[in-house]
């Protein structure tokens, strides 16, 4: 586990869009390097901000795990990437994600976030399951 970021530290995001700009504004302020991975090839709000950019598809464990190899840390920008995915890029390139692939599992699900913070004692707001047929 990574307890502390370094001025020497690249930091990684999968996505590269307004979330990616802000926080890469501030890792910028501590000395941090930043690297992006996006879905996309231009006009991406943080694309033009650093040297370490990559493109390729956030269905692809291979292209991502390429990306994270160059990296000592990686984060998301977006919640578009399955859990799953997620784990298979963190095993095979020795990079940690955080959130952790297993704590992604259990907000990409909503109805499962939710019951989460009910166990945990967390208020929620009221909700209902609601079923659809395929």
């Amino acid at each position: 586990m990574i307890n502390s970021l370094k001025a020497t530290t690249k930091l990684g995001f999968l996505g590269a869009g307004q979330l990616a700009r802000m926080s890469a504004l501030e890792a910028f302020k501590l000395g941090i390097q930043v690297a992006v991975f996006s879905d996309r090839t231009e006009n991406e709000p943080v694309q033009f901000m650093t040297p370490f950019s990559a493109s390729g598809s956030f269905d692809s464990v291979d292209d991502m795990v390429e990306f994270a190899k160059g990296c000592d840390v990686i984060t998301l920008e977006n919640e578009f990437i399955s859990s799953e995915i997620l784990q298979e890029v963190q095993d095979k390139s020795g990079t940690p994600i955080f959130p952790s692939p297993k704590s992604f599992s259990l907000i990409e699900n909503k109805l499962i976030e939710k019951q989460t913070f009910e166990t945990a004692g967390i208020p929620v707001t009221p909700y209902e399951l609601v079923r659809t047929e395929s």
